[in-house]
């Protein structure tokens, strides 16, 4: 497929120009791309036609059902290019649903960080309820970071103040997963068997860890808001091919003619090799270091 790449000396980032909108391509300009590339047979086939996965970052709608989440996007996508760093990526819109897809880049100047908006329009003729959802599928290999909200929710500490949300192919005892009290980290082992998970993520980050390279993203929290899944607005998948960091809006019912838009800030760092440690505490304060400068 034929790629489009922007560049600010810092970062590379590849985009689709034959289907999409799709990112599939990321990089730190010295080193290699940290998303998951996969083969056309990596597919899913219903009524409305196939599903090509291809690898890196795709926006659906949650939550998710077959076959209006797979909607076929193997078109060649609207592209806007602004300036060298700027560029706005809209799909066709879906037959079956009425909805548009669009996905708006803009590439900071001298930093390896981006900001991504992720827009669902309806063209449709009656109000639909759903949700962006920006997914993200890295190489295996790597290990993603979810940050635990650890303090009380009332003045006594009487209440719950998290959950763990998990698919029904999702085992307890996977291997994949590590729980501890300040983070989970789900390992990006390459196994057969898929493995899901969701939660409320206060915290309004979390995080990739592939190689040297490691990648946050930042995102907008409403603790007020109703989200799919069991209230999830981040979750992560697991399986042989890939790891899927996802992040999802609050569901909004999105009237004819209007949209609802998700945003995620992605910044990229460069961390040495030979003092990564992949204990949770190391990794946590890894991450909130960066964040806090």
């Amino acid at each position: 497929m034929k790629t489009v790449q922007l560049s600010n000396g810092k970062i590379r980032l590849g985009y689709l120009v034959d289907a999409g909108p799709r990112l599939t391509y990321l990089a730190l300009s010295d080193d290699i791309n940290i998303f998951a590339e996969l083969s056309v047979a990596s597919k899913v086939t219903t009524t409305a036609g196939d599903f090509i996965f291809y690898g890196g970052h795709r926006l659906w709608h949650a939550p998710e059902a077959k076959p209006r989440s797979y909607m076929p996007d193997n078109m060649p996508p609207e592209l806007l290019q602004s300036d060298d760093l700027t560029v706005t990526m809209t799909g066709h819109i879906e037959a079956y649903t009425g909805l548009q897809k669009q996905l708006r880049l803009k590439m900071h100047q001298n930093q390896a960080e981006l900001a991504i908006d992720h827009v669902i329009y309806n063209h449709g003729l009656w109000p639909v309820e759903c949700a962006p959802w920006g997914i993200t599928q890295f190489k295996t290999g790597g290990v993603a970071i979810l940050p635990q909200y650890n303090q009380p929710l009332d003045e006594h500490g009487l209440l719950p103040n998290r959950q763990l949300n998990f698919w029904p192919y999702s085992d307890y005892q996977d291997e994949r997963l590590e729980l501890h009290h300040q983070a989970i980290l789900i390992h990006g082992k390459p196994l057969v068997k898929p493995f899901k998970i969701g939660y409320l993520n206060l915290l309004g980050w979390s995080a990739y860890l592939y190689g040297n390279t490691l990648l946050i993203k930042q995102f907008a929290v409403d603790d007020l808001a109703r989200y799919p899944d069991f209230n999830s607005n981040n979750e992560v998948y697991s399986d042989q091919q890939c790891l899927e960091l996802e992040t999802l809006a609050p569901l909004k019912m999105i009237l004819p003619g209007q949209c609802h838009i998700q945003k995620e800030i992605w910044r990229l760092f460069n961390v040495a090799g030979d003092t990564i440690q992949r204990t949770p505490e190391y990794l946590l304060k890894l991450c909130i270091d960066i964040l806090s400068d």
